[in-house]
């Protein structure tokens, strides 16, 4: 008797010991997705950082527009000095939003990470997991909608590229200013597709998130039904299809509708409907 019980507590531990990798597996997918949303977002809201001699240029530049010397006063130098600081402080506050999404993730991985050996999977602790892996795995899924139905722009290069435009523009060699001209929107161009490509790419890095979140949810959910074996081949399953989202293989709107489906199945299934009706535990 006692050696059944060690041979089976043994088993028990590998299996919880394979699902708390997939769990990582998860949360590594999901920071990586959330560091590529953060990044279009603070792109979206990026201002030319300028440097010390170019803000002197502007500021005399600006002087120079003033038509009435009474417009010079501190309402005008206040302005300067937010013109300054705007970009910075929305980047800052994207940014800490960006942490307290990671955090979740976080959290959810440390159910695992701080559970001792030979407690792997008690009652109350499955049950959070669970709730917290289909709520984070709906939430990755609906981050790749927020993604494709926005548009996300390097505001800070554009604002580069406008300049260069206008002073190519200005160019009164007729030669040399069709050569600029044809530069710098060679150049816009480039930026527009890099800024398609950051977008795909975090398209396809939330759904691959909100797969092995999928995965891990369902290895909660029937892991007394599932040996080593089975654990083991559905992870490898879940990161071979991983592989095959983030290779761009299939198109951008026929993963979404992939992962419509996904989400529509979890949502109208009866197990998972009642765990999505639950509180989650905030500890």
């Amino acid at each position: 008797m006692v050696l059944i019980i060690l041979v089976l507590s043994g088993c028990n531990q590998e299996k919880a010991e394979a699902v708390k990798v997939a769990a990582e597996n998860f949360r590594s997918d999901a920071i990586v997705a959330l560091n590529g949303m953060n990044y279009l977002f603070d792109q979206n809201v990026s201002v030319v950082r300028l440097s010390n001699e170019e803000e002197i240029e502007s500021v005399v530049n600006d002087l120079n527009s003033i038509e009435n010397v009474d417009d010079i006063n501190s309402t005008l130098l206040d302005f300067w000095s937010d013109e300054a600081d705007i970009g910075q402080a929305s980047k800052s506050s994207i940014d800490s939003e960006f942490d307290n999404l990671k955090s979740q993730y976080y959290k959810f991985e440390a159910i695992f990470s701080s559970l001792e050996k030979g407690s792997y999977f008690a009652k109350d602790a499955v049950k959070k997991a669970e709730k917290y892996a289909i709520d984070l795995t709906l939430q990755l899924i609906n981050f790749s909608r927020v993604i494709q139905d926005n548009d996300f722009r390097f505001a800070s290069r554009r604002v580069l590229i406008i300049e260069r435009m206008k002073v190519a523009r200005l160019e009164p060699n007729e030669g040399l200013r069709n050569e600029l001209l044809k530069n710098v929107a060679r150049e816009f161009v480039e930026l527009r597709l890099e800024e398609k490509k950051a977008k795909d790419e975090t398209i396809r890095q939330c759904l691959k998130a909100a797969e092995s979140g999928r995965v891990v949810a369902e290895l909660i959910k029937d892991y007394d039904k599932m040996n080593v074996s089975d654990i083991l081949s559905s992870i490898k399953s879940s990161m071979n299809f991983a592989a095959e989202i983030t290779g761009g293989n299939e198109n951008i709107t026929g993963l979404l509708t992939k992962f419509e489906g996904v989400e529509s199945t979890i949502k109208d299934d009866p197990y998972w409907k009642v765990v999505l009706e639950q509180d989650i535990i905030k500890n």
